[in-house]
């Protein structure tokens, strides 16, 4: 997203761009996922949630939102809002799948795990030493 123009936003200070962006992580509130998803919706921005399927979300708002509408009906301020997903498969521990109204407004993309030579070449570029991440 940054390398495409967007800016990483806050939740504590307004939006400062058009091409705002929000990043909800897994250990955020409750609370404050749907805050920061409805200020998103109306805002027309991108949310990037993180293991989507593994705490519990809103289904029921995600769904709305997706529909292009509030729990309240209304339409969004501007349009354009978009999230953008992250999980791993149900077989990990403490993941639960998605239900098919969720999967259906979805596009899912299903990335194969890195090879042995994409992991070294991860840990080398995240500081290793090549004989250490050879050994990992």
């Amino acid at each position: 997203l940054i390398r495409n123009g967007f800016v990483k936003g806050s939740f504590d200070a307004p939006s400062i761009s058009d091409k705002t962006f929000y990043h909800i992580p897994v250990s955020m509130q409750r609370n404050t996922k749907i805050q920061l998803l409805m200020r998103a919706f109306h805002e027309g921005s991108v949310v990037v949630i993180d293991e989507l399927n593994s705490s519990p979300m809103m289904e029921k708002l995600l769904n709305n939102l997706l529909m292009g509408r509030s729990p309240d009906g209304s339409r969004p301020k501007k349009p354009g809002f978009v999230i953008i997903g992250t999980q791993n498969p149900v077989t990990m521990s403490g993941r639960k799948a998605l239900t098919n109204a969720a999967v259906r407004r979805f596009n899912c993309c299903k990335l194969e795990d890195n090879t042995p030579e994409e992991m070294v070449n991860i840990l080398i570029h995240r500081g290793l030493e090549k004989a250490e991440s050879i050994l990992l």
